[in-house]
């Protein structure tokens, strides 16, 4: 059995503000929520305003490990 690992809210924020996302990929992320919780017309105005595609994907996204080891967050 594994245990598992609590961090505080700094740590976490920490650990967000060290991660850096092109403004293409987050538009992509974007672009796929909304289509994918079927929000069509928000997401129509999206692409003609950021001109991202939606692309569909062969194969979920997988987040790297060490977020998903993550139990809890502390406050």
């Amino acid at each position: 059995m594994t245990s598992k690992k609590v961090i505080t809210r700094e740590e976490w924020e920490k650990k967000l503000n060290d991660v850096k996302i092109r403004k293409e990929d987050m538009n992509k992320l974007v672009m796929n929520f909304l289509v994918m919780e079927g929000y069509v017309e928000a997401a129509e105005k999206f692409r003609t305003e950021s001109g991202t595609e939606h692309t569909e994907h062969k194969y979920p996204i997988i987040f790297p490990s060490s977020t998903a080891e993550v139990d809890r967050i502390d406050s």
